[in-house]
């Protein structure tokens, strides 16, 4: 019987300690073999292995058959050293003819007995993925069961990875597979996680997942074919006071407002060093200048560039600027770009940078397609321009109004856009310093820029306020609601660049972003040597294609400047919740999400003015109307995580059938009382294509329907004496 003794650890290394067990008595077992003192060693290859405590002690049974020596350990709790190395080593012992061994020999062990494994498919011990913002991503994780009873399990994820279910059980010599899903407004940067794996051995297996997430890059086009010239820059680039060595790093030439060249950061194998080789383009041999950008790809953002301290250089054919030596340096100035996308009707939205051309909004707005009667607007103080085309004098088109009387446009205010034509725009300037930067909160609802140039979670952004129960964050279609139990929740998850948010509070108070939100992922960032203006801009205007890109908010929602909020409870078996106004028109959509086991509708609802909205639960052809009824008062809210608006099914049951219909279909009642009743169907611009009069009895009434009307969606308002129920209808 071998006794080995866990005493201290003598040696540590980057892991955490080795323990050494030295053996302290063996009882001989054979005449012919001896084993003497000797160290078993346990060893930690992983950081999350559970260390062993050295105060305890285990027995090593050994068995000597022959030229072969078996070692048992009796350990009751194999879990405390899972994933550890044994180095069991043997000296002094005698063979068969009584010869002495003459040098100790050393044996490794991995102790690898738990049932249950895990991996993801097509990756290494280390997971690494890359992924663009606003772009899904998923993987699949396997998790086998080798061994011969059901292993229950739980995975531990961060809160931006999630799993169809997180927990469940897998049959004896069986596997299972789960598709991980990370969550695509996740904002950019690098996140380097453990993934967890529970089970009731007591060990839980690790994962390391090491993602990195990118902003979507300029769309910047080159033809080379289109040129005769060409030069090269040999260089290297320098984000504020350091050397990138990011491969998705770019330095871009412009020309005249023209893309003529671009390249990423590339590694010399040779020099052990990165560089950039720059192939710049043209059709003439002089009087051409070159400007330069770098595309930062840890802060998703084209900044302006200066190359051997220069804004500009003159473009030389054949020329080659730079060597291997002394390679050429682009370096950034202060100047960014941010570029705000319009919907088709209202926008809100912020500026996260100081452009010069603030105070002129004319001069702004110069590359936008523009309308009479486009619109912008503020609040505190309640600002309002609006835009008019001088048909006779184009050069009399033009903003007027409180806006551009007061100073124009600003990053301390978030406003209110409408415009015709959805397009973008382009700007240029400083980025807002969040050291400096602060905003007075009043009681009740705030117009809250954002002054952040990333998409940040709503927990992290609204860090520094001061928030109470009912206190609701909501941009143009999504919202959150505050609560002390669970924190923010809602259909909000992410503040996003360039977006605008109104914010209730309960509390007048002073707010800031959390200062480090500017420099997440970024390079240290210098301005030593940099010229400005007194406008904070470079001495050379050149346009700056930025890179954020959201989708359009719909048409159908973008016509309005208001909404309103509403958390709601659904019947049970329901994820989808609608509401139209009496015409059929579509006032808000939304699916439910879970917050502590309870599914929760967070409903952004549209309108300009009061009026009767009822809630339909359901989609598409299985769409049907409840009792609930509400009016739509602007920047209202009702309901709470605690307290919900809850929403029961009507007391007359409709059904349409077939739904799509083809030529006719029938409309079944089950209605509680007798009367007059109407059949109406509404195109998807609320005109009415339909009308009849019907008659309703107790009971099931049945009513075909033979509308001449063309294939599309229609909406099927049956209207009796006190109530109206409606219906989505399709022809095929």
């Amino acid at each position: 019987i071998l006794y080995a003794n866990f005493n201290k650890p003598e040696v540590t290394n980057a892991f955490g300690p080795k323990y050494y067990y030295p053996l302290n008595t063996f009882e001989k077992t054979s005449s012919y073999a001896l084993l003497n003192s000797k160290p078993l060693v346990f060893t930690d290859e992983t950081p999350a292995v559970k260390p062993l405590r050295p105060t305890e002690s285990i027995v090593v049974n050994a068995v000597i058959n022959g030229d072969q020596i078996v070692l048992n350990p009796q350990i009751t709790d194999w879990s405390s050293v899972e994933g550890k190395v044994a180095y069991i080593t043997v000296s002094n012992l005698n063979d068969m003819a009584d010869n002495r061994q003459q040098s100790p020999i050393t044996w490794s062990a991995l102790v690898n007995k738990n049932p249950v494994k895990w991996f993801v498919e097509g990756q290494n011990d280390v997971v690494s993925l890359v992924k663009r913002t606003n772009e899904n991503l998923s993987f699949d994780i396997t998790i086998i069961n080798r061994g011969g009873t059901p292993q229950p399990y739980t995975v531990e994820l961060p809160s931006w990875l999630s799993l169809p279910a997180s927990s469940g059980t897998i049959a004896p010599n069986n596997k299972t597979t789960l598709k991980a899903t990370v969550d695509s407004d996740l904002a950019i940067g690098n996140y380097n996680v453990v993934l967890s794996l529970a089970t009731s051995y007591g060990y839980n297996e690790k994962i390391q997942l090491d993602l990195r997430v990118l902003e979507k890059e300029p769309i910047l086009t080159l033809d080379p074919s289109k040129f005769s010239q060409s030069m090269n820059i040999i260089g290297k680039i320098k984000i504020g006071d350091v050397f990138t060595d990011d491969l998705y790093d770019k330095a871009v030439a412009i020309v005249n407002g023209e893309v003529r060249g671009i390249t990423n950061v590339v590694y010399d194998s040779s020099f052990k060093e990165y560089f950039v080789f720059l192939t710049v383009y043209s059709n003439q041999v002089s009087g051409e200048e070159m400007s330069f950008f770098i595309w930062d790809a840890s802060d998703g953002k084209l900044k302006e560039a200066m190359l051997d301290s220069k804004f500009t250089m003159p473009y030389v054919p054949d020329q080659i600027l730079g060597t291997y030596t002394k390679p050429a340096l682009f370096k950034n100035t202060e100047i960014t770009g941010q570029q705000i996308i319009f919907n088709q009707g209202w926008t809100w939205t912020s500026f996260n940078v100081t452009d010069a051309r603030f105070s002129n909004l004319n001069g702004l707005t110069k590359t936008l397609t523009l309308n009479t009667s486009d619109l912008i607007k503020s609040n505190a103080p309640a600002l309002f321009d609006a835009y008019e085309v001088n048909t006779s004098d184009p050069a009399l088109s033009g903003w007027s109004g409180t806006v551009s009387s007061n100073g124009g446009v600003s990053n301390n205010n978030m406003y209110k856009v409408k415009l015709t034509t959805a397009q973008k725009l382009k700007i240029k300037g400083v980025p807002v310093d969040l050291n400096n930067w602060s905003f007075n909160l009043t009681q009740n609802w705030n117009w809250l820029p954002y002054v952040v140039s990333k998409n940040i979670p709503v927990t992290d952004a609204l860090a520094n306020l001061n928030a109470s129960d009912g206190d609701v964050v909501k941009s143009q279609s999504l919202f959150a609601i505050y609560s002390s139990l669970v924190g923010w929740k809602g259909s909000l998850t992410y503040l996003k660049a360039g977006e605008g948010y109104m914010l209730n509070t309960g509390v007048a108070q002073k707010f800031t972003y959390p200062e480090y939100l500017n420099r997440l992922n970024t390079k240290t960032n210098s301005t030593s040597g940099i010229k400005v203006n007194s406008t904070g801009t470079s001495t050379k205007t050149t346009t700056i294609v930025a890179s954020e890109e959201t989708p359009l908010l719909s048409k159908d929602y973008a016509k309005f400047a208001n909404t309103m909020s509403a958390v709601v409870k659904l019947p049970e078996g329901y994820q989808d919740l609608s509401f139209y106004n009496e015409l059929g028109e579509l006032r808000g959509n939304s699916q439910t999400q879970n917050v502590k086991g309870v599914d929760l509708a967070f409903i952004t609802i549209y309108g300009d003015k009061a009026e009767k909205l009822t809630a339909y639960i359901g989609s598409g052809s299985n769409l049907q109307a409840t009792a609930k009824t509400i009016n739509f008062s602007s920047d209202g809210i009702m309901g709470s995580v605690a307290e919900p608006v809850v929403i029961s099914l009507g007391t007359e049951k409709v059904t349409v059938f077939p739904n799509p219909f083809f030529r006719d279909f029938e409309i079944i009642v089950d209605s509680k009382e007798a009367g007059d009743a109407k059949i109406l169907i509404y195109n998807m611009f609320s005109q009415i294509v339909f009308e009849s009069d019907a008659k309703l009895n107790v009971g099931v009434n049945t009513f075909k329907v033979q509308p001449a009307i063309p294939a599309g969606g229609y909406i099927l308002k049956l209207k009796m004496a006190n109530k109206e129920i409606f219906q989505k209808i399709i022809k095929n």
